[in-house]
């Protein structure tokens, strides 16, 4: 329980964009007694949804290999800057351009998931071993908090909360952080989290046997509704509505408010693979069997069926990286195959020289540019043809 402190009320430190935050077990002790400055908005990590316009007609405008394998998807800092976790326990900055601006140990365990980028600037990096690792802009590190996740088979789900917060959950156990990354609360789920859904009042997490759990301020752990099937990934529609990719072949909505499920598309001879892209217009993007691409409008009537242009014959391709923009385009990473940019209407270009045995998935950098990684350890940047030097 947090103990009461004689300093103005919450409202007058809102207004004033401060707020006061306490230590907390496992957390770097902060003065009760004086205003900490905290961002109070949502950090950012990879995602399928870009905000930015992809290139439709994309050519390389730089290829750069880095000291060791890139584990995870790059993220794009609104200023350019592109943060990867290296292979070599290591994460590394880089610019627009492709050159290298900073290069930082994380200790003796890799990075488990992407770096995430907190709304002061701050590069956030969770560890394998379960220590969360705060890098500034310049790549000093300046924190460290040790979390009680485990040792769990699944990689770890990040969501970011309204407040500047995070949430982790990786198997059972989950750990909400505030924005300064003090430890907040633990809960542990009745069964494994596929799926974190986070851009809402409190968030969400659907284990793996499709129930949804509202993670509550206490701790407490809130059930609101259940998937029929095996989930395979989720996004949010809405407050209190959930798309759901169920057993590879049906995608169905599930109303937490009504506790009402609807079939929105079943395709029982196609496997049907994650991720769902979804863009901010309800534009569905996803894979469909290994070279066709599924384009749904946002009452989820199918608006094309793109075939894939093919670099390698024989290429056994059960999961797609996808990246889709406000109006629709997306780029397409395939293992073995070149990249694909598929336009608003279903049309695809074949990006040549881009093909990787283990494609991550590309991020915008800039409008009408995207920079996509290999896990071998090529970074590239895709420029928009007509604007390409």
């Amino acid at each position: 329980m947090q103990r009461r402190s004689r300093l103005p009320p919450s409202w007058f430190l809102a207004a004033c964009g401060l707020l006061v935050v306490r230590s907390v077990a496992r957390a770097e002790p902060i003065d009760a007694t004086t205003l900490q400055r905290v961002w109070l908005e949502p950090a950012r990590g990879p995602s399928p949804k870009s905000e930015q316009l992809l290139p439709r007609a994309p050519k390389v405008r730089w290829r750069v290999r880095v000291g060791g394998s890139v584990l995870h998807a790059p993220v794009v800092s609104q200023d350019g800057a592109i943060v990867l976790a290296l292979g070599s326990q290591s994460i590394a900055q880089y610019d627009s351009a492709g050159k290298l601006s900073w290069l930082r140990k994380l200790g003796a365990s890799s990075a488990a998931v992407s770096p995430w980028l907190a709304a002061d600037g701050s590069r956030l990096v969770l560890t394998e071993s379960g220590e969360l690792l705060t890098f500034s802009e310049r790549g000093e590190r300046v924190a460290r908090v040790a979390l009680p996740l485990g040792g769990a088979d699944l990689a770890p789900e990040i969501g970011a909360l309204q407040d500047g917060g995070l949430v982790v959950a990786q198997g059972r156990r989950i750990v909400e952080l505030d924005a300064r990354r003090n430890f907040r609360l633990a809960a542990r789920a009745p069964a494994d989290v596929r799926a974190l859904v986070a851009g809402r009042t409190r968030p969400l997490l659907v284990t793996i046997t499709g129930v949804v759990l509202e993670l509550r301020s206490d701790g407490e752990l809130l059930e609101l509704g259940a998937f029929a099937g095996r989930v395979d990934a989720v996004v949010a529609l809405s407050e209190s509505k959930l798309l759901g990719l169920l057993d590879g072949r049906r995608l169905s909505e599930l109303d937490l408010k009504a506790r009402t499920l609807t079939a929105r598309l079943a395709e029982p001879d196609l496997d049907l693979a994650p991720p769902i892209a979804r863009n901010g217009s309800g534009q569905v993007r996803m894979l469909a069997g290994a070279d066709l691409l599924l384009g749904l409008d946002p009452g989820f009537a199918e608006h094309f069926r793109s075939p894939l242009p093919a670099t390698a014959i024989g290429t056994r391709v059960t999961r797609a990286e996808i990246a889709v923009d406000p109006d629709g385009a997306a780029l397409v990473a395939r293992p073995g195959q070149d990249l694909v940019a598929v336009a608003p209407d279903g049309g695809a270009t074949r990006v040549p020289g881009t093909a990787c045995a283990e494609p991550l998935q590309p991020s915008a950098l800039a409008a009408h540019s995207a920079v996509f990684a290999c896990r071998s350890g090529i970074v590239l940047r895709l420029d928009e043809a007509r604007v390409h030097r």
